[in-house]
């Protein structure tokens, strides 16, 4: 169980055996493979990750369409577009305190699986993806 923001990024850092940040209390970045994964807390009692998806890289619109389309996996990551830039936002959100590091991670590694199949095009079924699995390579966090 998680009990709060900072508890949140602290058990992430410990899972990942990163340094924990000195100040966590707006948002927390990891960067997973080549993506930039933003952690915070919004709104209230909520703990959001999202990546920013460079719109360049975008190639066909059946995929935006279809990833958002409800499935069984329960966290699984929105995209969206940002309304001022028409940058587009892949983001999920969980209650703070249901969480646990187990979520918290299946979160992320959603996010970042989805991230990735959105940059490099894929059109992958449910099926295929299941048997491959997905694993994250986290490099290190920065602040923004």
């Amino acid at each position: 169980m998680i009990n709060d923001f900072q508890d949140a990024i602290t058990k992430l850092c410990q899972r990942f055996s990163l340094e924990k940040p000195k100040n966590n209390e707006g948002i927390f970045s990891l960067k997973v493979g080549e993506q930039g994964i933003h952690i915070t807390k919004y709104p209230k009692n909520k703990i959001l990750m999202f990546a920013h998806i460079e719109q360049a890289k975008i190639d066909c619109h059946a995929t935006l369409f279809q990833k958002n389309m409800f499935s069984e996996v329960l966290l699984k990551p929105v995209l969206s577009q940002e309304d001022n830039t028409n940058d587009w936002v892949l983001w999920n959100r969980q209650d703070l305190h249901e969480s646990s590091i187990e979520t918290l991670y299946q979160k992320l590694e959603l996010l970042s699986y989805s991230s990735d199949e959105l940059l490099m095009g894929s059109t992958m079924t449910q099926k295929e993806k299941s048997s491959k699995g997905a694993l994250m390579d986290i490099r290190h966090c920065y602040k923004n």
